[in-house]
């Protein structure tokens, strides 16, 4: 039987591609609107390339009946999922991208609430550079 293979063990292969590791990182909450798409946070990519990008949305209310959405603007998109889903028990949502982004470009992660009580959503977007 085959030792199950950890995330890192997984990612070697692509690391030691990499000529020179580069990733981009920020977390920011800002209060939620009603039926209304929010810029959570802002990224800007100072060196061009393929980048994996992951983000996650969330809230800090225990609201079933409320939708929340996570996706990533910007660069031009290989392949990726933007994602939505409720606010039972605080909740959140994740997404993954593969995005190819050119030096410059700016990776904007909004997400659109529908609860009509005051709240606040929280968002985190790492971008990493797999290559040129």
């Amino acid at each position: 039987m085959t030792e199950p293979k950890r995330i890192f063990d997984l990612f070697k292969g692509i690391a030691s591609k990499i000529d020179e590791p580069i990733y981009y990182y920020k977390v920011a909450t800002i209060p939620a609107a009603y039926n209304e798409s929010k810029n959570l946070l802002t990224l800007k990519i100072t060196v061009g390339g393929i980048y994996l990008v992951l983000s996650a949305v969330s809230g800090n209310v225990d609201a079933a009946d409320s939708i929340l959405s996570n996706y990533v603007a910007g660069g031009t998109n290989i392949a990726g999922m933007q994602t939505r889903g409720t606010l039972n028990a605080g909740g959140g949502v994740c997404a993954w991208f593969l995005k190819q982004i050119k030096e410059g470009d700016i990776l904007t992660l909004s997400s659109y609430g529908y609860y009509s009580k005051s709240y606040d959503l929280t968002g985190h977007m790492v971008a990493i550079r797999l290559g040129k």
